[in-house]
């Protein structure tokens, strides 16, 4: 089949996944942003799926997963029955028809009565599957990304198809570069989350951005990352510690003091704290969690240049001025001169009418809901 060539709406569309993909940070971090990228520029797609494989002789294995929507049922597949549930839509095969595998298995009469659709994606809302494998430039596979259309509506399509190889060919660099030559950047609120467990640890309840903050508040050289679980196993190790120990206090009747710590992961500087909670009535005593995460700089503002009418090099350029380089430093990053460097900059500011490249990053960050300021959380 001839691949529809793509039009201009398409083509900055890819060119910003690329950008996304070049950002020096691990894949794992990154892949948030980018899912939901590739996934929001599909009609009707209602759940993506990002899931990290390990190379073995004669197969892969999943190592990793990031699935942007959980209920008790995705989590306890994702937790307890990913191999189970790989039985039925094998990942070399996956591989071997770059994908395809997905859509010639749901073509099949009865796939839909499957245990995994039933129990894990119907529950979302969710059934139609269209899937690529992420290859780099040595054709090496990192993963598989997947995304879902909602119930009731049609298949997806051969276009639709090629449209996500489209996209996973410029996701090539993704997590091939994870430090940067200039400055370090700022850093810069992105959302804070609340989580309430008992005193045996269990979570009783969490904010609706509980879930992609617990997967980005983790040690990311981990596999199977913990942050889909109920219980305490999702907090990473340093903050597991300390709930565990006031909950071990609760239970023994012993007076418990609030904690609070800040910590700088690979997704940015995380702030913590953790009081206990007095029992009302019958009730009994427990532990709040209150997690704020600041991410990058950079991050921010690649995000919210997407859909904006900015070229690949502009938004390089605009990305990398939230390190504040000197002209020198920028162009030899670009791989341009300084003069022509300043031609760039000068078109810029004269598109966005804005007097400088920190006046465009301002008036994007606050579009984007945020005044963007991250002076009082710049790294050392």
């Amino acid at each position: 089949m001839q691949e529809t060539k793509p039009n201009r709406a398409e083509a900055a569309w890819l060119s910003h996944l690329e950008l996304l993909a070049e950002l020096p940070y691990p894949g794992r971090v990154l892949m948030p942003t980018v899912l939901t990228a590739v996934r929001e520029s599909f009609d009707g797609a209602a759940l993506g799926i990002f899931l990290w494989v390990e190379n073995g002789r004669d197969e892969l294995k999943p190592s990793a997963i990031w699935c942007e929507r959980v209920n008790g049922a995705m989590t306890d597949l994702m937790r307890t029955r990913l191999p189970e549930a790989f039985e039925g839509f094998p990942l070399k095969p996956q591989l071997d028809t770059d994908g395809e595998l997905i859509r010639i298995m749901q073509a099949q009469p009865g796939d839909a009565d499957s245990w995994v659709y039933k129990e894990g994606f119907h529950p979302l809302g969710v059934h139609w599957g269209l899937s690529a494998p992420l290859l780099d430039e040595q054709r090496n596979c990192h993963g598989f990304v997947y995304i879902y259309r909602s119930l009731g509506r049609e298949p997806w399509t051969d276009d639709d198809n090629q449209r996500l190889k489209r996209a996973r060919n410029h996701l090539r660099q993704l997590g091939q570069t994870t430090s940067s030559p200039l400055p370090p950047c700022s850093y810069r609120f992105r959302h804070a989350a609340q989580f309430h467990f008992d005193r045996e640890g269990r979570m009783l309840a969490r904010s609706a951005q509980g879930v992609e903050l617990l997967y980005q508040y983790q040690d990311f050289g981990e596999k199977f990352l913990p942050w889909n679980t109920d219980s305490l196993s999702a907090l990473p190790a340093h903050a597991r510690a300390i709930v565990t120990d006031m909950c071990t206090a609760l239970i023994r009747g012993n007076d418990v003091k609030p904690v609070a710590n800040t910590v700088d992961l690979a997704a940015g500087r995380f702030e913590f704290h953790a009081e206990p909670l007095t029992a009302v009535g019958s009730g009994e005593a427990s532990v709040a969690v209150r997690v704020a995460q600041y991410e990058p700089l950079d991050i921010a503002v690649a995000r919210a240049l997407m859909n904006t009418s900015y070229s690949l090099q502009e938004k390089r350029i605009l990305v990398a001025s939230t390190r504040k380089p000197s002209l020198q430093a920028l162009a030899d990053y670009l791989g341009i001169t300084v003069g022509t460097l300043k031609i760039y900059i000068n078109r810029l500011q004269a598109k966005a009418e804005q007097p400088s490249r920190q006046a465009i990053i301002d008036a994007l960050l606050a579009d984007a809901g945020n005044d963007g300021s991250a002076s009082s959380h710049r790294p050392a």
